[in-house]
């Protein structure tokens, strides 16, 4: 019984941005990247990057201290090869989030996130 309720407790510290979040993109170079963008974090730290209710990226993240990094792991716009894994340092103010990349290889992934994100109340987990 301890040896569980330690666990669930390190599980909510790993994860200090689980739930969903949202931003809004509007005169990208390519239309493509325009629109409403969605980002979930699950409590294990798996993540979803979607649009218009497609799920586009699926992945993995790690949280040490104010630094996220992403390593994309499937779906059609995911990041591959050297371009796989990128690190943002984040900030959270009240219900807002701001992303700032660190080290992002990807340049569809860096267009995505380096921007300030909305927390979604009610959303579903990833």
């Amino acid at each position: 019984m301890i040896r569980i309720a330690v666990l669930v407790a390190v599980a909510g510290t790993a994860v200090p941005l689980a739930g969903g979040w949202s931003t809004k993109i509007s005169g990208a170079p390519s239309a493509q990247f325009n629109g409403v963008w969605k980002l979930r974090f699950a409590a294990d730290g798996s993540y979803v990057i979607s649009k218009a209710g497609q799920r586009l990226v699926l992945g993995k993240a790690t949280f040490k201290g104010a630094t996220v990094t992403f390593r994309d792991t499937s779906g059609p716009a995911s990041c591959i090869g050297m371009e796989a894994i990128g690190s943002y340092r984040w900030t959270l103010t009240g219900s807002t989030l701001l992303l700032k990349p660190m080290r992002e290889p990807c340049a569809g992934r860096r267009f995505v996130l380096a921007r300030t994100f909305a927390r979604i109340k009610n959303l579903p987990p990833a």
